[in-house]
């Protein structure tokens, strides 16, 4: 498994590890919310695409709303890649720097087949 840092321009790549099999992998595209403390209220909407340093169980919460987690750290067997596959979300896991290389109103596109996040647009 490879890892790579997320970038800040358009069309550019975020490789991160791929997350698990399948259910987790799969494409979605929408605009990013970058959250940095999970547990505050960060006016997720529904199907955005969660930008997040990690996940723990207490912020669990937040995958029923989002289209597509990408998280900073972690690996195959992190909380955040299981609750992923488990609610059949494409999800990319250690890009390292997602929270400082995407903003809020980003488009982005994260294909947890690849493990690649791409910005599209910026805000």
């Amino acid at each position: 498994m490879s890892t790579a840092t997320a970038t800040r321009h358009p069309g550019e790549r975020a490789e991160g590890l791929q997350p698990a099999r399948a259910p987790a992998w799969g494409r979605h595209v929408r605009t990013s919310r970058v959250v940095l403390d999970p547990n505050s209220e960060s006016a997720l909407e529904p199907d955005e695409i969660l930008v997040c340093g990690t996940i723990d169980p207490s912020s669990v919460s937040l995958f029923v709303l989002v289209g597509a987690p990408v998280i900073d750290v972690g690996g195959p067997l992190s909380h955040g890649v299981i609750v992923a596959r488990e609610l059949g979300l494409p999800c990319v896991i250690n890009t390292r720097t997602g929270t400082r290389a995407l903003r809020t109103g980003d488009r982005v596109r994260v294909d947890g087949d690849k493990g690649e996040v791409v910005r599209l647009h910026d805000r």
